[in-house]
C-alpha cells in the first residue's frame, strides 16, 4: 500500500516530467528565426530568460509566503502557458521578449518553490538518504522529459500550431499534479517586505561562512561543468555528421540521468573524496579540449556522470545547512548566484569561440572545475567548514544528522 509520502514523489515527479516535455524547446530559436529575427536578435532574445529568472527571485519569496506555494507553482505554469500562446500570436521580437522573460520566471518558481516543496516534506517525513534519492529521481524524470522534448521537430511536419498545442496540453497536465500534491501550505506572511526578506537572507548567507562556502561550490559546480546548450555545436565542431548531431545530446542527457540516478549510493561520501571527483572531472573536460575529436567525447561522457552525482550531493548537503525560517531567501539568492553564474560561463565560452573554436572555452571550464575541485578538498581537509557549522540552528539538521561537508 503506497504511503502518503509515495504520493506526494509520485506528483512531484509527475510535475517534473510534463513540466520538462515542452516539445517546442528544440524549436523555438528557429520560430524566431522564420519570423525575421536576425542571428543577433535570437541571441538577444535567448539572454532574457535568465533576466526573468533574476527579476523574479527577488520578489519570489514574498509572493509564495502571501498566495501559497501551490498557487505559486500554478502562477509559474500558466506564465509558461501564456508565453507560448503569446508568440503563436504575436510573433515579432517584442512579443519573443514578452514570452522569454515570462519563461524566465517560471523557471524561477520550479526551481526555488518547487525544490522548497520537496525538502520540506521529506524533511519532516523521512532522512537525507530518501531526499537525496528523491531529488535524483527528481531530476532525472525532468530529463527524461526534456528527452523526450527533442523529438519536437518532427511535429514541424504539422506545424508549429501543433507543437505548441503538444507543449500547453503537458503543462496543463503537469498543473494537474500540483493540484493533486498533498503538502503543509498553511503558511502565510503578511505585509512581507520582500527588500527586507532578501536583505535578511544576503545577512544569513554572509554571516553563516557555512552556508557561503557551500552555496559557492554547489553553483560553480552546476555552472562550470555545463555544456548542454552547446553541445549541437560542439558535434560539428569535432566532426559529427549534421543528421546525428541530436545523438550527443541525447547521450549527454543519459549519462546525466545515470549519475543522477546513483548519487544516492554516494550519500555518505567523505567531503574531499568529493571535491577530489569534482577536479577529476575537471581533468576529464581539459583532456576532451586538447584531443576535441569524436572519441574524446568519451571523457565529456564520463564527467557528466561524476558531476551528476557530485551535484546531487552537494545540493543536498546544501540544503542541510538552510535555516528553515529564511529557506525560500536563501534559495532565492542561491539561484540569483546561479544566473550570473551561468551568463558569466556564456561569456567564458564566447571568448574561447573567440579565441578559435569552442575547445578553448571547455579547457578554460575544465581548469576551473580542477580548480574548484581542489580547493574546496584543501578547505574541508583543514576543518574549516566544520568549526563554523555552530552558527547553524541544529534544527536544520535532519534526525539522522547531516552528511559531512
Amino acid at each position: 500500500m503506497k504511503t502518503d509520502t509515495d504520493k506526494f514523489l509520485a506528483n512531484i515527479y509527475g510535475y517534473a516530467f510534463f513540466n520538462s516535455l515542452t516539445l517546442l524547446s528544440p524549436v523555438y530559436a528557429v520560430f524566431m528565426s522564420e519570423h525575421g529575427m536576425s542571428d543577433f536578435m535570437v541571441s538577444s532574445l535567448l539572454m532574457l530568460w535568465p533576466v526573468g529568472v533574476l527579476l523574479t527571485q527577488i520578489p519570489l519569496s514574498s509572493v509564495a509566503n502571501r498566495i501559497g506555494a501551490r498557487r505559486t507553482l500554478v502562477l509559474g505554469q500558466i506564465l509558461k502557458i501564456a508565453a507560448f500562446i503569446l508568440w503563436i500570436l504575436w510573433p515579432c521580437y517584442l512579443g519573443f521578449a514578452i514570452g522569454m522573460l515570462m519563461w524566465g520566471a517560471h523557471g524561477a518558481i520550479y526551481n526555488v518553490i518547487g525544490e522548497d516543496v520537496l525538502y520540506s516534506h521529506m524533511n519532516t517525513h523521512t532522512n537525507t538518504a530518501a531526499y537525496t534519492r528523491a531529488l535524483g529521481r527528481r531530476k532525472n524524470y525532468h530529463t527524461f522529459g526534456a528527452i523526450l522534448s527533442s523529438f519536437g521537430s518532427l511535429l514541424l511536419f504539422f506545424g508549429y500550431g501543433w507543437i505548441t498545442a503538444a507543449s500547453i496540453l503537458a503543462l496543463a497536465i503537469s498543473i494537474t499534479f500540483i493540484i493533486r500534491m498533498k503538502f503543509d501550505d498553511t503558511q502565510k506572511i503578511k505585509n512581507t517586505n520582500f527588500i527586507a526578506s532578501m536583505r535578511t537572507g544576503f545577512r544569513v548567507v554572509i554571516q553563516t561562512p557555512a552556508i557561503f562556502a557551500m552555496m559557492t561550490i554547489c553553483v560553480m559546480a552546476t555552472n562550470f561543468s555545463y555544456l548542454n546548450d552547446y553541445l549541437g555545436l560542439i558535434g560539428i565542431g569535432v566532426g559529427l555528421p549534421r543528421e546525428f548531431i541530436g545523438a550527443l545530446p541525447l547521450a549527454m542527457m543519459m549519462c546525466q540521468m545515470l549519475g543522477q540516478g546513483i548519487a544516492h549510493r554516494f550519500t555518505k561520501m567523505n567531503g574531499m573524496w568529493l571535491y577530489i571527483a569534482l577536479g577529476g572531472a575537471g581533468m576529464l573536460f581539459m583532456l576532451f579540449a586538447l584531443f576535441y575529436n569524436i572519441w574524446a567525447l568519451i571523457a565529456i561522457g564520463v564527467a557528466y556522470i561524476i558531476c551528476a552525482v557530485v551535484k546531487v550531493i552537494l545540493y543536498s548537503r546544501f540544503q542541510d545547512r538552510v535555516p528553515a525560517k529564511f529557506r525560500l531567501e536563501i534559495l532565492s539568492i542561491y539561484n540569483l548566484a546561479d544566473q550570473f553564474m551561468y551568463m558569466i560561463v556564456c561569456i567564458i565560452i564566447g571568448m574561447g569561440g573567440i579565441m578559435g573554436g569552442w575547445q578553448n572555452g571547455i579547457m578554460i571550464l575544465g581548469t576551473l572545475l580542477l580548480g574548484c575541485g581542489l580547493t574546496a578538498a584543501l578547505f574541508v581537509r583543514h576543518g574549516g567548514i566544520q568549526r563554523l557549522n555552530k552558527y547553524i540552528a541544529r534544527t536544520t539538521i535532519r534526525p539522522d544528522g547531516a552528511p559531512r561537508f
